[in-house]
């Protein structure tokens, strides 16, 4: 699948381009971005486990690369949209929006996912280009240290319907901020276990991010109890239900000024800032 973007021409990665990747990570991060990144064997390798790339092109040369990976849930229906990035001679030409927009278009029409989210910092353009495709700003997680704050948007491809069967078990899965998933707990086998669970994890002091189906009225408040806050709904990841986001952080949420001054992004902002002082944030 391609699609050309007035001079740049705009494709799913083929054989060879693992090649040309380094030199387009190091004209945008020097030598700061995931050392994987710098050897072709391992682009080769990830993108052969699942990493599906996008990849845009000008003159011949790449000149541009977007991500998707599926993650957070049991069948794989959630996509993550990561890994986005513009050589410096090329933007203000709309590829981003043109990467991210054939690569979701590729994915709906293999019938892959349900929804896609993405975690940004709060203050990039990353924010104005996946608001514009569609994406719903849902939660805010804090500065740590001398990490940026980050938003967390989300893009159902469907209106959410149907409910959790009462029978239903809970599954769940974890991920600690910028990283692999540290654990899954599949609470069909561990029962009531599960909140044992995430009390163990809870007291690592990591921040999590937990994907799971609707929990019951008293599930929730256990969750609340234990310093989880929703932020999100991802449809349908296991087949009885609809799925709920929920994250846990272990800093005080420093929400900075919108990086958009229009008036969808500010009312998101508003809601973002109310929903964390529900939560003591």
């Amino acid at each position: 699948m391609r699609m050309t973007r007035g001079e740049a021409e705009i494709m799913s990665f083929r054989a060879g381009d693992e090649r040309e990747i380094p030199a387009l990570v190091r004209s945008v991060y020097g030598g700061n971005y995931d050392r994987r990144f710098y050897e072709p064997s391992a682009i080769a390798r990830m993108v052969g486990e699942g990493l599906f790339l996008v990849a845009a092109r000008r003159g011949g040369r790449l000149v541009g690369m977007t991500g998707f990976r599926a993650e957070g849930s049991s069948n794989r229906r959630l996509f993550r949209t990561y890994r986005r990035m513009v050589a410096p001679e090329a933007r203000g030409l709309g590829l981003a929006r043109a990467m991210e927009d054939l690569g979701e278009r590729f994915l709906i029409e293999e019938g892959l996912p349900e929804g896609f989210y993405a975690q940004v910092e709060a203050s990039s353009p990353s924010n104005r280009l996946l608001s514009e495709c569609g994406f719903a700003l849902t939660a805010a997680e804090p500065a740590v240290g001398k990490r940026a704050a980050q938003t967390f948007l989300f893009k159902e491809l469907e209106p959410v319907r149907g409910k959790l069967n009462e029978n239903g078990s809970l599954a769940a899965a974890y991920t600690m901020a910028d990283a692999p998933p540290v654990q899954r707990i599949d609470a069909a086998r561990a029962g009531r276990g599960l909140f044992d669970a995430l009390e163990r994890l809870c007291r690592e002091g990591k921040t999590l991010e937990l994907f799971m189906p609707p929990p019951s009225e008293e599930d929730r408040e256990r969750l609340r109890g234990l310093g989880f806050f929703s932020c999100g709904v991802a449809r349908r990841w296991r087949p009885d239900g609809d799925g709920e986001i929920f994250m846990k952080t272990f800093a005080r949420a420093e929400l900075p000024a919108p990086p958009l001054q229009d008036e969808r992004t500010l009312a998101l902002w508003e809601a973002v800032r109310r929903g964390m002082k529900r939560v003591g944030l």
